[in-house]
């Protein structure tokens, strides 16, 4: 497992290759539509001002003992990201009107600036401080990867737009990888999680995850929910081999299964109407 230092160092890598990029893009580029559905790249932007000063306040509420969910906000673990998704969007899209589109790079880098500079004083007692978040309590360390992982993401859904051939950065998709093998999993799983109809039997979802960064992992869809398991000797109803940037879209819901298959990227092996099946419960937000 990565260090404390490290994990830090990816952040700052991801912070840095992303906010270089936004102040590359060309006059107008805010009005653009990203990949995320309604908003756009400036939409994206003041969503990711509204996450680190979320986090940024979460984080010193907990070093202070404070993990009762804040004004206007659901109880720790009550959220994920269906319920979530139409208040954040009206959100992060008033958020930018509130700024003006001039302010957004400025507002972005002050505020992710000053989440950095918490998560780099936190000493080994403090990163292990309880922490609000909508999906559950969380150590104030995982909002390291936390924050990695909402830059890649979005880092993905704008430049996505601008080149189609871009693919999650690496140390992004380190991050994503740590909230699925950490105690971060089931709240990745909840905030990713579309629930529907429960399952009389539940469908097992084995990934193998070949490059840059191996991994497997099988996720257990319940219908109404869903689990993470390590890959054993029970056999999947479908298995996907991907590469790691494939296995993070898929997961956040940037690509569908079939998607991902067309385009050669996705191989699977089962019930092809069941592989689908997987981007009805896996949409992101």
């Amino acid at each position: 497992m990565p260090s404390y230092q490290q994990r830090l160092d990816a952040l700052q890598s991801v912070s840095r290759q992303f906010t270089q990029y936004l102040h590359s893009l060309p006059a107008g580029s805010f009005d653009r539509p990203s990949a995320c559905d309604r908003w756009q790249v400036g939409d994206v932007i003041g969503h990711l001002i509204r996450g680190s000063d979320f986090y940024h306040s979460t984080v010193s509420r907990g070093l202070a003992g404070g993990v009762s969910s804040p004004p206007g906000r659901a109880p720790a673990g009550s959220e994920s990201g269906a319920s979530a998704a139409d208040g954040i969007a009206d959100a992060s899209i008033a958020k930018r009107r509130e700024l003006g589109d001039d302010a957004l790079l400025p507002a972005f880098t002050e505020s992710n600036d000053r989440l950095i500079g918490l998560l780099s004083t936190l000493d080994p007692k403090q990163r292990v401080l309880p922490c609000y978040h909508g999906a559950g309590l969380v150590p104030a360390e995982s909002f390291i990867e936390l924050r990695v992982n909402e830059l890649t993401v979005h880092y993905w859904d704008i430049r996505s737009r601008f080149d189609a051939e871009f693919l999650p950065v690496i140390e992004g998709l380190d991050a994503a990888l740590s909230m699925v093998r950490r105690s971060l999993g089931a709240g990745a799983l909840r905030w990713g999680f579309w629930p529907g109809c429960p399952l009389e039997t539940p469908v097992r979802f084995r990934f193998q995850v070949e490059h840059p960064i191996p991994a497997e992992a099988d996720i257990l869809v319940r219908g109404d929910g869903a689990d993470l398991a390590d890959s054993g000797p029970e056999s999947a109803d479908v298995t996907f081999r991907c590469e790691t940037g494939i296995f993070v879209l898929l997961m956040f819901g940037r690509l569908t299964v079939q998607d991902a298959r067309d385009a050669g990227t996705l191989q699977v092996e089962g019930d092809p109407d069941l592989a689908a099946r997987f981007s009805q419960w896996f949409r992101g937000i």
